[in-house]
């Protein structure tokens, strides 16, 4: 969905997955000798490390254009967290809203994907148990 190219300014590159576990990104960003949590790395023009945000589909593409100046690599995981977990019953709808650009910004995407969720129902749990 979202790939991450993260280069410190020592030149030091880590190049992940979006959605990543925060604490193993935030491990793997220590060890490039960056002293900032992903949630202080800004997207754009951080003066730690240079972060470059790719997609590999037209979801991924879309959820780029949810972010603005000020969002911060964790926006990025976390945005990519909330998109990959959603709900089965409202997935089809949601990947829909994304490639036709209905959130410019992340927070009408989280709306939007609690909306739907709430929407939706409480979740039905079955048990496959045979007693």
């Amino acid at each position: 969905m979202i790939k991450v190219k993260i280069t410190s300014q020592a030149g030091a590159t880590l190049e992940k997955e979006l959605p990543i576990n925060i604490h193993e990104l935030h491990h793997a960003i220590v060890e490039m000798g960056i002293r900032k949590a992903p949630r202080s790395i800004l997207l754009t023009d951080d003066n730690a490390a240079d972060v470059e945000l790719t997609a590999d589909n037209e979801i991924g593409s879309g959820l780029l254009r949810v972010f603005s100046k000020g969002d911060t690599l964790a926006d990025a995981n976390t945005v990519a967290f909330a998109v990959s977990t959603a709900r089965e019953e409202i997935l089809s709808e949601l990947e829909q809203n994304i490639i036709h650009n209905q959130y410019l910004t992340k927070e009408m995407l989280f709306e939007d994907i609690r909306d739907m969720t709430q929407a939706a129902g409480p979740v039905k749990l079955r048990s496959t148990a045979h007693w």
